[in-house]
C-alpha cells in the first residue's frame, strides 16, 4: 500500500488565523485528505533547531543569555528535528495509520527558565532565559530576510502569544502507543550541539 507522510512544520491552527504562514497548513492538510492518496499528518511543536538560528546563537555566545519569542511561563514541548524524521519513518511502516494525524512535541514541556537551567546544565556555565517581544523578533528576522517576512513573522508571533498557556505543550503518550520511537531529552540535544553554543571568544581559537 502507498503512503504518503506529510510534515506541516508546526502544528496546524485549528481554525483560520488570517494569516498565510498558519493558514497554509489548513489547506495544505485539506487538500491532502480530498486527495487518494493514503496518509498519516504530523504536526510537530517547535523545533529546537530554531535555537540553533542567527537570531539566538549570537546572544548566547557573548552574553549566555537564551533569547527567544516566547513568554517565560508558556511551556513547549520542543522537538528535535531527527526525532521528527524518527517519526516519518515510523509512519511510513503503518500504512494501517493512514487517514490519521498526529500533534508531536519533545519528550519535556519546558517553560522558559527551565530550558536556561537545561541549556546550564548541559554547557556547564549559567544561561539565562530572556522573553523578547514579536516586534524584537520580527526584526530581526527582518534583517535577514526582508520586510515581508517581517510582517508575517511579526504576527505570527502574536497570534502565538494570544494562545492558551498550553498551546504548545503535547501529551506524548498516545503517540508513542502508535508510533514507539526513541525521544531525545533537550539535554541531550544542547550537548549533542555544545560547539554551536560555545562562548564568542572560544569561537575564535
Amino acid at each position: 500500500m502507498k503512503l504518503l507522510v506529510l510534515n506541516t512544520s508546526g502544528l496546524t491552527p485549528k481554525f483560520e488565523t488570517g494569516l498565510p504562514m498558519l493558514d497554509y497548513r489548513i489547506h495544505l492538510e485539506a487538500i491532502l485528505r480530498a486527495s487518494d492518496v493514503p496518509n498519516v499528518i504530523l504536526r510537530p511543536t517547535a523545533y529546537l533547531e530554531n535555537l540553533l538560528g542567527p537570531w539566538v546563537l549570537p546572544r548566547l555566545q557573548t552574553e549566555d543569555v537564551l533569547a527567544y519569542p516566547v513568554e517565560a511561563e508558556r511551556a513547549v514541548s520542543w522537538i528535535a528535528a531527527h526525532d521528527l524524521g524518527r517519526f516519518a519513518v515510523a509512519a511510513l511502516e503503518r500504512p494501517d495509520l493512514a487517514g490519521q494525524a498526529f500533534d508531536l512535541g519533545g519528550p519535556q514541556a519546558l517553560r522558559g527558565a527551565e530550558l536556561a537551567w537545561t541549556f546550564s546544565d548541559a554547557l556547564e556555565r549559567e544561561i539565562q532565559y530572556e522573553a523578547i517581544s514579536p516586534e524584537a523578533f520580527g526584526a530581526a528576522m527582518g534583517r535577514l530576510m526582508g520586510p515581508d517576512a517581517e510582517a508575517g513573522i511579526m504576527a505570527a508571533y502574536r497570534t502565538g502569544a494570544a494562545a492558551p498557556p498550553d498551546a504548545m505543550v503535547v501529551g506524548m503518550e498516545p503517540v508513542l502507543a502508535q508510533l514507539p520511537v526513541a525521544q531525545t531529552m533537550v539535554e541531550e540535544w544542547v550537548r549533542q550541539h555544545a560547539a554551536a553554543f560555545r562562548p564568542a571568544v572560544l569561537q575564535e581559537t
